[in-house]
């Protein structure tokens, strides 16, 4: 196919052979199975042994292949039936550029018209090369909520897992990855036996007509990689499936600003107010401002129904009166719809039921039954154009007359629901994304877009951000739930889209220690922050914690314990040095148990120190200096600790903040030691009348004397032992201070 050549390059692909080719492929005698082989220095190692591929007409019906056989250039296998020829290019990287990285990508073509796919599978059944005695796998969920994580994969075990599983093994690991969703709803099962491991693919197409012409159908394609670190795998996929999307569908991922801000999600049973929300704004900008928390969003309870998004009886004046109030006071608006719900009090239900999804047997698919929305709700049928002309409108009309800058579009998994029949000859998949490009259209370019409720695979490309777990309500339950998803899911922030990892709440009914895991892994986890519950009613401690993850950091953790296997969330999320310009690397260390848990990390391997040395230990949340030791930490039931790891270079240094939770990477500026005067200058970041504490070393021969500081006030405050603590506070948004030492 003509566009092949042009994926192929997206990736770094060639489309002819190597001198030395890293891979093969095979059939096996006398079957209709293929197998995948990489070369080693040892000869041929089998990765993928006796794939079956296993086709379905829409009725569910088998299409039976008569004849396999592996192209003249050995890199292609060609199967045939009675309606249709499918062809299975492979292509791979050579071993200098990425070893261990294959993509397959099928292409169909019809003998006569009218031949259609239901699903195909085209490496079922097959047995993966051994990964040793104890795997883990990533199971990752169907949509934004859905449970996904890494847990053990024990004999007797299947595991679903959509869009992309990875498998963590001894001594290698792999990865099995849609590069595309936009055919098919696609996964993959994975079983564990006594003896082996089998992995099968699944695109579940519906309906997708196969063309008859040279051409052909290009169906989605697979991405399939060998190596040590898991991780390191998944980033790469999720990097080839970004560039392979742009250039087969036109789309971009998004380089917009990270938003923080501030959402009416939970804020009252009855239903939020025009009132309250302009209440809560005056609240959220007292307490921290509208420099860094810029978003006031405005969630279910405003609308007169669902499919009837205009403003209720609890906003008298409107959107547009209402995003304009929300401007003067320095903040941007955001509002939640969910574009593809209608209920049965809606206008457009009245005038259009038609517009809606149907079962098989002809009777509206009914997704829900809620009261605030207005009855029973249905889905509209993206496969219409009339129904995406709508979505257009109504967007133009959300943003350009309403003036809402933040749009959340929920509950997008509808119209793909198993048992839904669209009208009209367009597949599922391929009218959600049509659906997805109206709704772009109407909001336009600058318009933040958050899809939440969605399925994972189709909706790449076509947002700025995506709810990766669940909405996150106020319980510790939740807390562990988003922690969850949002470990497994974070080699996609940043590169597929922006992760939103649900509201951020901090107060009752967490505990303290709680509320401080739930700050920790917001500004840990790089994603949108968008605060919960009433800014006004948060004690000065919470508070404090909200003003510490302000703003947004916009780097990943690197989840150290995510393939350890554990029950839990993983514990130890490590932001690197890079991004500090007071090179502190910032651990995260979880306890989701009820049970005190003590950890012990090793610098040298979190990346604090190029080889073994000391490292100074600041606790964030404790204040307190842990020496320059071995790192040994108890962490409290249900809490976390928060720790500032800096390489001992033998002079004062700064070794900690609890200004913002990086400590440092979103607060310093700088910070230099003058031997000659004995003189640590340091810079930082602040916002005026918010105290916060710094710590520097104190190494013994070298006694702190004396701070000189320009736009704060500075007092020293009790320290341990080879440490110096200051308190804060400063007038202006920048803090110079030059800090005096003497020998002693």
């Amino acid at each position: 196919m003509k566009l092949i050549p042009v994926l192929l390059a997206t990736l770094g692909l060639a489309s002819t052979g190597h001198a030395v080719e890293p891979f093969r492929l095979a059939v096996k005698p006398g079957s209709l199975k293929w197998t995948l082989q990489e070369r080693t220095a040892r000869g041929w190692r089998t990765l993928l042994a006796d794939a079956e591929v296993r086709a379905n007409r829409p009725d569910g019906s088998p299409i039976t292949f008569s004849r396999i056989a592996v192209a003249t250039d050995g890199r292609a296998i060609i199967l045939d039936s009675a309606e249709m020829r499918l062809k299975i290019v492979a292509r791979w990287l050579a071993p200098s550029k990425l070893a261990g990285t294959a993509v397959i990508l099928p292409e169909a073509y019809a003998r006569h018209p009218g031949v259609a796919l239901g699903s195909i599978s085209l490496m079922a059944s097959a047995t993966l090369a051994p990964l040793g005695n104890a795997p883990t796998i990533l199971q990752n969920g169907y949509q934004s909520s859905s449970r996904t994580g890494v847990t053990p994969l024990e004999p007797g075990m299947t595991v679903e897992s959509w869009w992309v599983t990875a498998l963590r093994g001894t001594p290698s690991s792999c990865v099995f990855g849609y590069l595309s969703s936009v055919n098919g709803l696609n996964s993959f099962s994975v079983e564990r036996t006594e003896r082996s491991i089998m992995l099968t693919d699944k695109s579940d197409l519906r309906r997708v007509t196969i063309s008859t012409s040279a051409t052909g159908t290009s169906l989605d394609a697979l991405y399939i990689a060998w190596g040590e670190s898991p991780s390191a795998l998944l980033n790469q996929y999720a990097a080839a499936a970004r560039g392979y999307i742009a250039a087969l569908d036109g789309v971009a991922v998004s380089k917009k600003a990270i938003p923080a801000g501030w959402s009416t999600l939970y804020r009252s049973p009855a239903g939020i107010t025009e009132d309250q929300v302009l209440t809560n704004a005056d609240a959220a900008r007292a307490r921290f401002g509208a420099k860094d928390l810029r978003v006031i969003q405005v969630e279910d309870g405003y609308q007169v129904s669902a499919g009837d998004w205009d403003a209720n009886a609890r906003f008298p004046h409107g959107h547009h009166w209402l995003t304009t109030q929300l401007r003067a006071k320095g903040f941007k608006a955001g509002i939640s719809l969910a574009p593809f719900a209608v209920s049965e009090s809606s206008d457009v239900f009245r005038e259009h039921a038609d517009w809606l999804l149907k079962r098989s047997d002809g009777s509206l698919a009914k997704m829900g039954d809620t009261g605030s929305w207005g009855g029973a709700t249905y889905s509209l049928d993206p496969a219409l154009p009339a129904v995406r002309t709508w979505l257009v409108e109504l967007f133009r009309k959300v943003t350009r007359e309403w003036g809402y800058d933040f749009v959340k579009i929920d509950l997008l998994s509808y119209p793909l629901e198993r048992d839904a029949v669209a009208a009209g000859s367009m597949p599922p998949v391929a009218a959600y994304r049509a659906a997805l490009r109206a709704i772009r259209s109407g909001c336009g370019a600058k318009t933040y877009i958050l899809g939440s409720g969605a399925p994972i695979g189709p909706s790449m490309g076509l947002v700025d951000a995506l709810r990766i777990g669940p909405d996150g309500g106020g319980a510790w339950p939740d807390v562990l739930d988003t922690a969850r998803n949002a470990a497994a899911r974070q080699w996609m922030n940043g590169i597929r889209w922006q992760n939103d990892r649900g509201v951020v709440s901090l107060g009752e009914p967490l505990t303290p220690g709680q509320a401080r895991a739930s700050a920790a892994l917001a500004a840990l986890s790089g994603c949108p922050v968008m605060l919960n519950g009433d800014p006004g009613r948060l004690d000065d401690d919470r508070a404090s914690l909200a003003s510490a993850i302000l703003p947004v950091t916009a780097t990943n953790a690197r989840i150290a314990d995510l393939w350890a296997g554990a029950k839990e969330p993983a514990s130890v999320w490590v932001l690197p040095k890079s991004i500090s310009p007071a090179g502190i690397t910032v651990a995260g260390l979880f306890n989701w148990t009820d049970a005190a848990k003590p950890i012990t990390l090793n610098p040298l391997s979190l990346g604090v120190a190029a080889k073994a040395g000391r490292v100074h230990v600041w606790d964030v949340f404790n204040r307190a200096y842990l020496g320059d030791h071995k790192v040994v930490v108890e962490i409290p039931p249900t809490a976390c600790r928060l720790l500032a790891l800096t390489p001992n270079v033998g002079h004062p240094q700064i070794i900690g903040t609890d200004s913002h939770l990086t400590s440092g990477a979103k607060d310093i500026i700088g910070g230099t030691w003058v031997p000659k005067y004995r003189a640590l200058k340091i810079q930082i970041r602040s916002t005026p009348g918010r105290a916060f504490h710094i710590a520097v070393s104190e190494p013994v021969g070298i006694v702190y004397r004396v701070v000189e500081a320009t736009g704060a006030t500075v007092a020293r405050l009790p320290s341990e032992p080879g440490s110096v603590l200051l308190q804060v506070t400063p007038q202006k948004t920048a803090v110079r201070m030059v800090l005096r030492f003497q020998k002693g």
